[in-house]
């Protein structure tokens, strides 16, 4: 029973730092994408500067939306009692 504790803990310890590191990719994914999106649309549609813009910040939005999602995710996983 103590060994089962224990690597429930351990798991639970593992999970938290798995979702710790995702959190710079996320954070650094969305504003990517934006750029790359609004360089696609600006040389395809010959879209306005701001177009290019909105779009990464549109990102970075999305971004911090899926930063917040995954703090909830770690929070709810350290107030799990074994």
């Amino acid at each position: 029973m103590i060994a089962n504790d224990g690597r429930k803990e351990l798991y639970r310890t593992l999970r938290v730092l798995g979702l710790g590191t995702m959190i710079p990719f996320a954070l650094l994914a969305g504003p990517l994408g934006g750029f790359f999106l609004g360089n696609y649309v600006m040389a395809r549609f010959s879209a306005p500067r701001p177009v290019f813009y909105a779009l990464v910040i549109t990102g970075f939005a999305g971004s911090m939306m899926e930063v917040f999602r995954i703090i909830k995710a770690m929070i709810r996983t350290e107030k799990k009692i074994p």
